[in-house]
Formats: structure tokens, sequence, C-alpha cells
């Protein structure tokens, strides 16, 4: 019992400390303040500092916890390739596979990127570029899209909801980061006007409009399941509390579960959420041939008639994200892994899309970003057929960003 006078100061001690480096890490100055006032006295305050020194030590040692954005990216070589190859030098991501455009969606993509690169002076400038070009609505959203080859090079003032979600994403990471309070204003104003803007309730709950305008039908709400960015909920609860998060997730899971379409059972690109089951007859949009409207298991699920009836360069991100998020039950996955799976003794690779309406596949093969994906959900689910991806062979815009997003997420997720 002698010892006990200064055992009790050191253990207070180590408890201050590691509340200090957690308030540290996420910016709250008051947090830091509260742990310097409670140890007043000089016997506490060195402890303290012995502590915070010792599990300092510790932490910088230790591998980081899955899902931590200061996870070290794999080979930097791979985003020095990418900024190269697709952001100019004033900050905007080129498009390079649809005639050199910028979107939204891009320039959250890049700026995610950045801030998983530890790479703050790109960050910084494809913000910038991001704010003056494309944030100029009169909420806090962001033009959709950026078009070199007019004048003026925005023409649509519609905002496409997964580039918002990506940018409000970014800035939020960033904030925690660099300890940046701008950062962190900015993406609560953006994931305030996506709560505001553009959720709706439905018979499927909460759910997420691919834009504020054009996408609420007579028949029922058009939507993109690859626009539900399931990682980027999760972290919007702690930044910007609210139950919207966590209802978009549940609708989400109970959409690609639901939203089952041909040979495959795949959700597709587009989806609609129809108000009553379709009688009516839809027609193709590719030669205006009348069809019977498509259900899935769900007979108030069908695909639009406005778009191609396939699974393919939006849907690939549907199992990207919920991985990422660590949705990878089986019943969310077997579709995808059954798809890709049956090629493997085929003749030719792994196709990039697949027709909803009468189960052929598209004459594209999977890209490395594809690749990538699919090696993620192999992984994630101890499938050793081998998925090769050529990081460097040539490829466009969305492939590389699908590439290293995957690749970020396999480090996140530690799979």
């Amino acid at each position: 019992m002698k010892n006990q006078p200064i055992k009790r100061p050191l253990q207070k001690a180590r408890r201050i400390s590691t509340k200090l480096l957690r308030f540290m890490a996420t910016g709250d100055i008051y947090g830091i303040a509260r742990c310097y006032y409670t140890a007043c006295s000089s016997l506490k305050i060195a402890a303290l500092i012995i502590a915070s020194i010792f599990l300092s030590t510790t932490l910088c040692i230790a591998a980081p916890p899955p899902g931590s954005i200061s996870a070290p990216m794999p080979d930097p070589k791979l985003w020095a390739h990418y900024k190269q190859l697709y952001i100019s030098a004033e900050g905007r991501v080129i498009d390079t596979g649809n005639q050199n455009i910028s979107h939204s969606e891009g320039q959250g993509t890049g700026m995610l990127l950045a801030n998983a690169y530890h790479d703050h002076a790109t960050f910084q400038k494809l913000w910038g570029w991001t704010q003056k070009n494309l944030q100029i609505r009169k909420d806090k959203l962001f033009a959709w899209r950026w078009q070199p080859a007019r004048t003026p090079a925005v023409t649509d003032l519609n905002n496409a909801s997964d580039g918002d979600i990506l940018i409000a994403w970014a800035l939020y990471r960033a904030a925690q980061q660099w300890n940046n309070a701008a950062y962190r204003h900015a993406a609560q104003q953006i994931s305030r006007d996506i709560r505001t803007k553009l959720i709706r309730r439905t018979a499927y709950g909460w759910i997420l409009l691919p834009g504020a305008a054009g996408f609420e039908k007579n028949n029922g709400i058009v939507v993109n399941l690859s626009y539900w960015i399931f990682p980027a909920f999760n972290d919007f609860t702690k930044f910007d509390p609210a139950p919207e998060w966590g209802q978009l997730t549940q609708s989400g899971l109970k959409l690609v579960k639901a939203a089952r379409f041909g040979q495959w059972n795949l959700p597709p690109d587009w989806l609609l959420l129809g108000r009553e089951p379709q009688q009516v007859k839809e027609r193709e949009p590719q030669n205006g041939k009348e069809r019977e409207p498509q259900h899935g298991k769900d007979k108030k699920l069908s695909l639009p008639p406005q778009f191609a009836p396939q699974f393919g360069y939006n849907a690939i991100r549907i199992p990207l994200y919920l991985a990422w998020a660590k949705h990878h039950e089986k019943d969310l996955m077997m579709p995808f892994i059954n798809f890709w799976t049956s090629f493997t003794h085929g003749a030719r690779g792994i196709a990039a899309t697949a027709n909803l309406l009468n189960n052929t596949v598209g004459l594209y093969e999977a890209s490395p970003g594809f690749k990538a994906i699919i090696q993620l959900i192999y992984t994630s689910h101890g499938i050793t057929t081998p998925v090769t991806v050529e990081e460097y062979s040539p490829q466009d815009y969305y492939s590389a960003s699908l590439l290293l997003l995957a690749r970020l997420a396999k480090t996140e997720t530690n799979f």
C-alpha cells in the first residue's frame, strides 16, 4: 500500500493521455483543453507527458486499424501515375474515356485518393478547382459536368449525388487528417444539402435520388444503386449525425437483395422503384421497340425503359462499396461472384456488361479497374480463382479510378 500515492496519479495520467491522443486525432480543441485542465499538478503533467510519449510510440509502431484513413496505401507509384495521366495542373480530373470532360464524381474520387496518399497539395488544387467551377448552384451541391469544348463549360446545373457524396466524404476525411476546420464546415454544408434535397421516403425506406431533377416520374422513382456509397454513410454518422445515413444504408441493402434480374440475378445500372407494378409496355432505348415490363423478384422493381437494361459500368461499383463497408454477406455477393466465375473456364475473359433482358454479355472484357474490384470480392470470400490485374496497362480514367478505389478499400478493410 506504500506505493498507492504514486500509483493513483500515474493511472489517472494514463487515462487522461489516452483521451488526449483521441482528441488530438480528431482535432477536438475543447477536449484537449479539458485534458490539460484535469492534469493540473506538476506530477500529473509529468506523468501525462511520459504516458503520452509511450502511447504515441506504441500507436506508431502498431499497424493501423481497419478503416483508418491514415493507413498506408500500397505502391505510391500508382498515385503518381494516376496524377500524371488524369489530373491537370490546375486540379481538374480528366475523364479520358468521355471527351476529356470533368465531373463531380471524378473530382470527388481524386480528392478521396489525394487524402489517402497524404497528398495535401494535390487535394487543395482539386478542391479549389471544384469549388470554383462546379459549386455554382444556389445550394452547396455541385453541377455534375464540366465540358472543356463548350462555352460556358457548364450547361446543366443538375447535380449527381454520387459526386456530392464523394466530395463531402473526402472533405470529412481531410478535415480529420489535416485538422482543418474549413474542410469540416464545407463537408457539413454539402452533407446537409444531400439530406434535405436528395432523399425521399418510399416503401423501401429512405432512398437517394441520383440528382435533384429528372428522376421522379409519374410511375415511380429512378435510382442508381451504385450511388449508395456505404462506407461514406458510415463516416457521415460521425461527422454529420443524422438518421438519414443509417436509413440509406438499410434501404440500399434491401434494394440490392431485391433488385435481381436475368439469369445471374444481378442488379441493373438503373432501377425503377414503381409506385404500382407496371402493366404498360415499355420501349427499348436502343431501337424504340415495345417490350413487356421487366420486373425483379419484387414486382414494383423494374428496368426503366430510358436506360440500357444492363449490369455494367455503374453497377460494378455496388460490390465495391458493399465490401468497403464490410457488407459482404453471401446473400449480397453471390450473384456477382456467380456471374464472374462463369467465365473461369470459358474461351474469353470476364465480360464488363451483361444484358439483363436477353442474358447476353457485352463485347468488352473487364478492365483492370473492374478486375481489381473482382479480386477484392474474391479475396473477401476466400475464393482462390486467379484474377490478374495489370495495374499499369493502358486504361481510361474510369478504370484507373476503380483500380485505386479498390486498392484503398482493400487496405482499409484488411481483406
